[in-house]
């Protein structure tokens, strides 16, 4: 969800298709622990809310910018690509040197 409000707050648009599994996920949520459909509408907006609010915090969006630009480089990130870019936002909310990424063991 943060990804589509990002998006939409950064780039002034979203894309809806990638978007769709956010918010399955998020109505999914909701209708779990929603007793009717106006608590899951609530809830979802509550989300949205949250997320947009998080988002305006500097020390945030010091961490998802370094994101943001690399998936507007590549458009889709590798793991590794996501930790090394998320890392590099950490780093710089934090104004330190981003932590030397240590590689995941190769399985057998």
């Amino acid at each position: 969800m943060t990804r589509q409000v990002a998006e939409r707050r950064f780039l002034g648009r979203w894309n809806r298709i990638g978007a769709s599994h956010d918010w399955g996920v998020v109505a999914e949520l909701a209708q779990l622990y929603c007793g009717s459909q106006r608590q899951v509408d609530a809830f979802v907006k509550w989300m949205e809310t949250v997320t947009e609010d998080m988002i305006d915090q500097p020390l945030w969006r010091a961490v998802f910018e370094p994101i943001l630009r690399s998936l507007l480089e590549h458009r889709v990130l590798t793991g590794r690509q996501l930790r090394s870019a998320f890392n590099d936002g950490i780093a710089s909310a934090l104004d330190r040197p981003a932590p030397q990424m240590t590689p995941w063991p190769r399985r057998p």
